[in-house]
Formats: structure tokens, sequence, C-alpha cells
């Protein structure tokens, strides 16, 4: 048997994974499926590759399959609309398919946010300033995946907790707890919700702002001073003079405790600025409090008008 130099060399090289083959590709394919932390699928992420310029989107259940990327150590990026960005690093073989499982953080999602001032006058220590804050956030990862909500004004930070009445995060900025111990030094400046979830995602809401502070106020007239109340019970009281549109609303508060137990609102304002009680009730002390409310919910409390219900 004789051996002929060159007669290797003349082998047909037919097997793609042959490097010296004409069709040899040094790369590979990568599936995989991107997923929240739910681990529901990600419809529509984007999946890129740093290595080969090639890009991908995942279709509705989260999937996804990349061919003709670049053998070697490339770097996964997964960007989607709503969630935090990720990667992953990804050695590949040529000729090689990976399968990989990626995990989305979604982002909190703080779809509305509103603050609304009210002033509250009392015979002591006289009249309060206060703003309520509130803002509607979620999360696709879940309610508890929220782990902080705040509100910001200036270098000034107030803390949001939720409410289960109202489902919403909220918190009451007093006058007397900014600069100047006065809530008018917020007219004008812009106001900004932030929340941030446990995987420290930070999503922020648009600028918002006070709209008005109502400084007039309604001024109870009868029954007032301790006034007997005999029979039908009737609130009368002088209307502020304002320039924009507005409400009442009226309150009946115990005189010992000062616990609401009535309440009554849009009433209009117009004449005869007065509202027939339409129950009756129990011979004890009260109080009433009447309250100017504009259309963006800003409000003006009247001072204490007490009265009294007799014994028959």
């Amino acid at each position: 048997m004789s051996f002929f130099p060159g007669c290797i060399s003349d082998v047909p090289h037919d097997n793609p994974l042959d490097p010296q083959s004409p069709k040899f590709e040094n790369a590979g394919t990568v599936r995989g499926r991107v997923l929240s932390l739910g681990s529901s699928g990600i419809a529509n992420a984007v999946v890129s590759f740093t290595n080969s310029n090639i890009a991908t989107l995942t279709d509705n259940n989260g999937n996804f399959s990349a061919d003709h990327i670049s053998a070697g150590t490339m770097l996964i990026i997964v960007t989607k609309d709503g969630f935090l960005p990720d990667s992953i690093s990804l050695q590949l073989a040529a000729g090689q398919t990976s399968s990989l499982e990626i995990h989305l953080d979604a982002l909190p999602q703080i779809s509305s946010q509103k603050i609304i001032t009210k002033k509250t006058d009392q015979w002591w220590p006289g009249p309060t300033y206060s703003a309520l804050v509130t803002a509607a956030v979620s999360d696709p990862d879940g309610q508890a995946d929220i782990d902080t909500v705040f509100v910001t004004v200036d270098s000034l930070q107030f803390g949001m907790t939720y409410s289960n009445s109202d489902k919403n995060y909220q918190t009451t900025i007093f006058g007397d707890s900014l600069p100047g111990s006065n809530l008018q030094s917020l007219i004008g400046k812009t106001l900004r919700v932030f929340a941030k979830d446990k995987e420290r995602a930070l999503t922020q809401s648009g600028d918002f702002f006070i709209s008005r502070i109502i400084e007039a106020t309604a001024v109870p007239t009868s029954p007032t001073s301790q006034d007997t109340v005999r029979g039908t019970l009737y609130f009368q009281w002088d209307p502020p003079s304002l320039n924009f549109s507005y409400t009442f609303s009226i309150n009946i508060y115990t005189l010992d405790g000062g616990v609401s137990i009535w309440f009554k609102s849009n009433i209009a304002s117009a004449p005869p600025f007065a509202y027939t009680f339409p129950d009756t009730l129990t011979p004890r002390s009260y109080y009433w409090t009447v309250t100017v409310i504009d259309e963006f919910g800003n409000g003006a409390r009247s001072k204490e008008a007490s009265f009294v219900v007799p014994n028959k």
C-alpha cells in the first residue's frame, strides 16, 4: 500500500462543524424565555446579543430564539418598557444551542397623584393648614413587592403609607412642619411621588402642584354658642366671598371627644345658605362646622359652633 503526499488534504470537508469546511459557521443558537418575577411570560421584550449585532423579540409567551449568534463570550441584554433591564453572560461554542431563562423585575406603576389643601379654622389654638397627598401605586409583581413610597418637594421628603380603605398611598403634610411653618411656601413648588420595590427598582411620577389654598371660611350663624335646639335642627351660615365655584359640607361632632357623627357634602353655594338636618339627635352637647370645598377638593373649614339637644 502506498501513500502519496496531498491525499489527506484532498478529502472533502463537508461537516459544518469542521473549521475547514466551507459550510462551517463560527456561531450557534440561543433560545430561551423571558419571565416576570412571578414567572409569567413577557411578550415583546427585546433580547440583544452584544457580540453579534443581533436582536430579537419575545413572543406572546415570552419565548425567543436567535440563530447565527457568534461563538464566544457575550452579554445578552433584555429590555422591556415597564421593567428593569437585565443582562446575562454566556459562553457559546460553535454549533451549540444554548437555552436560557431570564427574569425581569417589573417597575412599580404610579397611575395618579394629587395634593389637596385644607385650612381648619378653630377657636383654639387658631387656624391650622395641612395638605393631603395621595397616589395610586401598583406593581405587576404584586402589591407586596412595593417597598417604599414617598413624595418630595424641593429637598424635603415625606413617607407615604398605604390606606386599606382608600386603596392608595397617602401622607398629610402639616404647615407647621415646613420651612417658616407655612403651607403657602409650597405654592408653585414641584411635587413628585417615588415608588421603590424590593429589588430597588425606582419609578417617578409626573410633576404636580398645589392648585389652591382657600383662606376665606364660612361663618356659622345658627345654632351657635350653646344654643338649645328643640324640634327641627336648622343650620344657617354666612358664605365667604370667593371668585371660584365651590360647594359646602357640614359636619356634626360630639362636644365631649370631638367624634364626627354625621356628614353631608355637595350642598349648593346658593341662598338661603342653610340646611335642615334630616334626622334627630340624642340629648347631649354637640358642635358643627361648615366647610367650603372647591372643584379640586381643597377646603376651608369654619370655626366650631356649639349647641345643645336637651332632654324632653
